[in-house]
């Protein structure tokens, strides 16, 4: 499989992609465009930008072809001994996981627009690239020739390039691995301080996991003009996009810079390596069903944030409260009551993406998060703080990664309890197949650390008397809880708040309710089709409390968790 790649018009968005075959003499043969993009479970249909595709023969003859799905085309190539397939690539989306061509930018992931044969997934892929020649790039793949070598399609697949007039680059090793942080984008990066943090945590995951699995990994970022929040991991680096580029350095977005980074960078070993048995190996060509979201994404989303305290990239009060944040997601997410983890992690496929109908599912980032952390303290507190959760999965690491061998829910529970007396199989794990409130369970484990768990009334009246969540930012729904006042009167996700007591709310409908500070609020909503006018009638119950996780006790296990 012999891959060109071509701009000759960049600014149209539209990529020249020339595919060379050998046929074998066979008759006919089939070519497939990937469905979907690991690292995200759901259909891409990345069929939908092609264009203008035709097949020729080595003699330059057009033959004939026709699909057979929507992103899988038969091809008759008999008496043929090679065929060249030629078509365009639409790549006008720049987030973590798309492609993007204009006359500065060539952004590639070949998984979106590379097809391939099924049956020859397995061989050697090469990728030439032209009308890029006088731009900085990253290509994380072995150099051949005047391109790139690919030992398959897996891994061909899984290799996002840049070429860029502007790409930044500075490097960094820890034990003897080498680690480069390349932005693209506008921002002024402190990389004395970028180093000094990416080096931190990037050393607590190398040394908890064992090894790591590349020799060299890259972390490639795009600073956007405008806010973004995205980030997608591969074999050996990840595609990370962030904004506004002129608050890089800020609090905030440094932390979520780092946030993201490590999580990412731990995505290197946990579900590039470590992986389900029921994604080994990837079929792109359709869905592929698993029920442990909670191992790739919630293990994940939770040693990322563990990392950075562990290696003092944030300090306690940062740690505790991106802690406090994953459980008052959940505290606010009536989901919970609906859908379980495992079922969440099949429903990815759904809508695992979007916020979808109210008060349906859970997340296996959040929810497995808890479920992660909940396991962390259990393993330190059997083993009085020799192992921790990292102890786990340097266990999955060399003895199942490195020996091409699936996880399963069974071989997690049996590690797990290992390493933590049987607390996962006895307390934790029916979480993960039960439609529940966690909070006895995160509360109870969070007490061994030290911390106590304490619930306020949330200051917003019309979500605490309510049960309606309003973004002032925009007077929209963002959340309402099941059974509530407002669900009552047909609020929902999206609804917009035009008045309270028909005074117009203009970003400012939780201080008109607050402000009024009754049992009974009239109105202004948008539904589907106009304006609707109701009454809110509190009852006994309160709901979305703010929930604050307060040190107690910073005993043993406190300083076995956060050192």
């Amino acid at each position: 499989m012999i891959y060109t790649i071509s701009t000759p018009q960049p600014q149209s968005h539209f990529i020249n992609i020339k595919v060379e075959i050998d046929t074998f003499k066979q008759s006919e043969i089939n070519v497939q465009l990937p469905a979907w993009r690991p690292g995200r479970y759901e259909l891409g249909n990345f069929a939908k930008n092609v264009r203008n595709f035709k097949v020729l023969n080595e003699k330059n003859s057009e033959l004939e072809f026709y699909k057979i799905t929507k992103d899988c085309w038969k091809i008759n190539c008999s008496n043929s001994q090679k065929i060249i397939i030629q078509y365009q690539y639409f790549a006008n989306i720049l987030n973590a996981g798309s492609s993007f061509l204009n006359n500065e930018i060539l952004y590639v992931n070949p998984v979106n627009c590379l097809i391939y044969v099924p049956e020859n997934m397995e061989q050697e892929h090469f990728l030439f690239i032209q009308n890029q020649e006088n731009k900085k790039n990253i290509v994380p793949l072995a150099s051949y020739k005047n391109g790139y070598q690919a030992k398959n399609y897996h891994q061909l697949a899984d290799s996002p390039f840049v070429f860029s007039n502007h790409l930044q680059k500075q490097q960094f090793t820890v034990n003897n691995y080498t680690f480069n942080i390349w932005i693209e984008g506008e921002c002024k990066p402190n990389w004395d301080k970028i180093l000094n943090d990416f080096t931190k945590f990037t050393q607590v995951l190398v040394d908890q996991m064992g090894n790591l699995p590349v020799s060299e990994y890259h972390f490639i970022i795009f600073m956007l003009p405008y806010p973004a929040y995205h980030g997608v991991e591969h074999l050996n680096n990840t595609i990370i996009t962030l904004g506004p580029g002129y608050a890089l350095m800020n609090d905030k977005m440094y932390n979520n810079l780092l946030g993201i980074s490590s999580h990412e960078l731990f995505h290197s070993w946990n579900v590039k390596f470590i992986r389900s048995a029921d994604l080994l190996p990837y079929n792109y060509a359709h869905e592929n069903y698993s029920n442990m979201g909670y191992l790739c994404e919630g293990i994940t989303t939770y040693v990322g944030d563990l990392a950075l305290i562990k290696g003092k990239c944030i300090d306690e009060k940062e740690f505790l409260r991106l802690m406090n944040v994953n459980f008052q997601k959940h505290m606010h997410n009536d989901g919970r009551f609906s859908l379980s983890v495992k079922d969440a992690s099949t429903d990815t496929w759904l809508d695992g993406y979007e916020k979808g109908i109210s008060n349906r599912k859970t997340s296996i980032y959040t929810e497995g998060a808890l479920l992660a952390m909940c396991l962390d303290i259990a393993i330190m507190e059997y083993s009085e703080g020799k192992n921790n959760i990292l102890s786990l999965m340097k266990i999955f690491n060399l003895q199942y990664a490195h020996k091409n061998i699936g996880i399963t829910n069974e071989i997690f529970t049996s590690e797990a309890d290992k390493l933590s007396g049987n607390q996962w199989s006895t307390l934790i794990s029916k979480y993960l197949s039960s439609a529940t409130d966690y909070s006895p369970l995160i509360t109870q484990y969070l007490q061994k650390v030290g911390l106590s768990v304490n619930t306020e009334k949330n200051p917003n009246l019309l979500a605490s008397n309510f049960g309606c969540l309003v973004d002032n930012l925009t007077n929209k729904v963002q959340g309402v809880a099941l059974n509530s006042p407002a669900e009552n009167i047909g609020l929902g996700f999206g609804s917009e708040i035009k008045s309270i007591h028909n005074i117009p709310t203009l970003n400012d409908t939780n201080e008109w309710v607050n402000y009024f500070n009754q049992d009974e609020i009239e109105i202004e909503f948008t539904d589907a089709l106009a304006l609707r006018k109701a009454k809110l009638l509190s009852n006994s119950k309160s709901y979305f409390p703010i929930v604050k996780l307060e040190i107690n006790n910073k005993n043993e296990l406190y300083h076995f968790w956060i050192n």
